[in-house]
């Protein structure tokens, strides 16, 4: 539906060890972020973005990208058809790695 705002977004960053996202595996890990508004989820928008972040940031030579998921997220399955492997569990979510 043309909703005139925009579908989703997706974006990526360093996080210093003293001041760690949910996803912190290391200081030169990229952890990334997606989001999809409801209205467009289920049309391949996710897939889109993290496909764009993986190569965006293979081209920069990160060599390892981090992300944390709730255990219940949809979105799962999309990681780990993606490439992403669990690199620890917390209670209610996962942090993920890729490759």
């Amino acid at each position: 539906p043309e909703t005139g705002k925009p579908a989703g977004c997706a974006w990526g960053r360093l996080f210093p060890a003293d001041d760690k996202g949910y996803g912190f595996i290391d200081e030169i890990t990229p952890e990334l972020s997606i989001a999809v508004d409801p209205v467009f989820r289920g049309q391949g928008i996710g897939t889109k973005l993290l496909q764009k972040l993986i190569k965006e940031y293979g081209k920069k030579g990160y060599l390892r990208l981090s992300l944390s998921v709730n255990k219940e997220n949809p979105s799962l399955s999309l990681y780990y058809r993606s490439g992403f492997k669990i690199y620890a569990e917390k209670e209610d979510s996962i942090v993920m790695s890729y490759p």
